[in-house]
């Protein structure tokens, strides 16, 4: 299902993610993004191996033949507002639902993030969103970074860019410590907070440098599984009534456009936030190749293959690989875009693009850059934050 037709006018409409209850929505007019197939074994479904404009829409009722398990999980759902420069008017399609959603704009209310999409109209409440680069458990080198931003912008926004988890030594305390911002951080999913999920369902297995053990045997008070999982994988900001950014972990399939990258990002995060997690490890599965594109991909061929296995800059890439955001034609060219993961990149800009992943973990720097501004702005690895390898 599209989920969004057109996205070619940022400044005209938002979607607002709204995570509810599936057997709320049962009821509910028109076709939303489901979980899978209800006659499918798992998430990854026929119908999820399918292209995007081949995969059918999922109305309610047939969702009906779901386990209560699924019916019962909290579902990202995608609420579409139109925005004219100040606050935003709910749509009529918003009018067709039965059943009331709470929602909230540029208010300062509360809004549930979800789990694929989060769109952010520019809020007054906040004088600068600060994008964050990889943390890696890094935890004071991150409380540094914090303290020095606020006192940059003192209503300062934080969004972070994923990889909020492993290779550092205090994977746990950085958990705590963005969960506890609450309203003024969001966060992108990486592939290593997927790795974390991935252990916590025994989809995967422990790695020499993981350095989550702490994480997944500590009993919080809060449930992180769960605030983990339904993280956005994409996030769209706007900075101003002009520019607008695409942010990601690792990058955009030069083949997607925009709409299309929301659409995959949906049904990966559903696939996130139920409780089967074999298509973490099938790698046929639609969703499994999403997350690779997503929080992995750095360098793809020239029949966009990803070149999995490369980690070093550009210049050590074999002729026939290109940079995700070198490739010529890609969908996404024109729009600004933001990512990290590539820690041998370091800061690097391209274009309309900008990498800010400079390898904090391994003794680098934690990068910030400004949406608004541009600016960005640097911390080193402090010393207490060096695993023992560094």
């Amino acid at each position: 299902m599209k989920i969004v037709q057109e996205l070619s006018s940022w400044n005209q409409c938002v979607w607002i993610p709204v995570t509810v209850s599936a057997r709320k929505l049962v009821g509910m007019q028109g076709a939303l993004p489901l979980t899978p197939d209800p006659h499918a074994p798992g998430p990854c479904s026929s119908v999820d191996r399918a292209p995007a404009s081949e995969a059918g829409c999922r109305t309610f009722e047939s969702c009906q033949g779901h386990s209560n398990q699924h019916r019962e999980r909290p579902l990202p759902v995608l609420v579409f507002f139109s925005v004219a420069w100040g606050y935003p008017t709910v749509s009529r399609r918003l009018h067709e639902f039965k059943y009331p959603v709470r929602l909230a704009a540029s208010t300062g209310a509360n809004v549930d993030i979800g789990g694929a999409l989060s769109d952010s109209p520019s809020d007054p409440e906040f004088t600068e969103t600060w994008v964050i680069g990889d943390v890696h458990g890094c935890h004071r080198t991150l409380q540094l970074m914090l303290e020095n931003l606020r006192r940059e912008s003192e209503s300062a926004r934080f969004l972070f860019l994923g990889d909020l988890v492993g290779k550092g030594r205090d994977s746990l305390a950085v958990l705590e410590s963005v969960h506890a911002l609450g309203d003024c951080a969001k966060v992108i999913l990486g592939n290593h907070d997927l790795h974390l999920l991935a252990r916590y369902h025994d989809q995967s297995v422990a790695r020499a440098s993981d350095g989550l053990e702490e994480a997944l045997a500590d009993t919080l008070p809060w449930n992180w599984p769960d605030w983990l999982a339904s993280r956005p994988l994409v996030s769209l900001e706007r900075s101003d009534n002009t520019r607008n950014h695409i942010i990601t972990h690792a990058g955009i399939h030069p083949d997607w456009s925009v709409s299309e990258l929301v659409e995959r990002a949906e049904h990966l995060s559903l696939a996130i936030q139920s409780a089967d997690w074999t298509w973490y490890q099938d790698d046929s599965c639609r969703e499994s190749f999403t997350a690779a594109v997503l929080t992995r991909m750095r360098g793809v061929h020239a029949d966009g293959s990803l070149a999995d296995g490369l980690t070093g800059p550009p210049a050590s890439f074999p002729p026939e690989v290109t940079p995700w955001f070198q490739v010529t034609g890609r969908k996404t060219e024109d729009q600004s875009t933001v990512s990290g993961h590539w820690a041998s990149l370091g800061l690097h800009r391209h274009r309309q693009h900008i990498s800010i992943d400079a390898g904090c973990v391994y003794g680098g720097e934690l990068i910030a850059f400004a949406l608004g501004s541009g600016k960005t702005m640097k911390v080193p690895c402090q010393a207490e934050d060096l695993p023992d390898r560094c």
